[in-house]
């Protein structure tokens, strides 16, 4: 058996407010794009360039995170990178890659330390389930 490694992690602010949405099994599923971002020197100046990542958060967790992240909070997730494969409303196959979040920590504002999750948003992954399909994205909030 080949040795692999399959971890995200990312510190960054929330694109946009999270979206909750149920599987047909009604386990809440809840997705939000984390804004991050790299600097670097050209001549005198310094350029930052912006990433946008899809996180996907699956049961109570989903819940907390919808409830409690709005646009803009600095957000901590830990997960695994997943590509999934759908087809559109005109048949076209389309992919996308995403973090299915693990583990997450939402800083609270200056000096007062973190917002920790309770133990009932423990993440949880349910087998055999997808996220349903996403809308069409024409370009990104901000």
């Amino acid at each position: 058996m080949a040795f692999s490694i399959n971890n995200v992690t990312l510190l960054g602010r929330c694109a946009q407010d999270p979206e909750l949405r149920y599987t047909a099994n009604g386990t809440p599923v809840c997705t939000l794009n984390i804004a991050t971002s790299r600097s670097y020197r050209e001549g005198d100046e310094w350029k930052e360039v912006p990433e946008f990542t899809r996180c996907v958060v699956w049961a109570k967790a989903a819940e907390y995170i919808s409830q409690n992240v709005t646009k803009g909070n600095y957000i901590y997730v830990d997960g695994r990178l997943q590509t999934r494969k759908w087809q559109d409303k005109e048949g076209q196959d389309r992919y996308t890659t995403e973090v299915v979040v693990r583990n997450f920590v939402i800083p609270k504002a200056k000096g007062e330390g973190i917002a920790s999750p309770p133990q009932s948003a423990k993440i949880e992954e349910p087998t055999g389930e997808t996220v349903p399909p996403e809308k069409e994205i024409d370009d990104m909030p901000f």
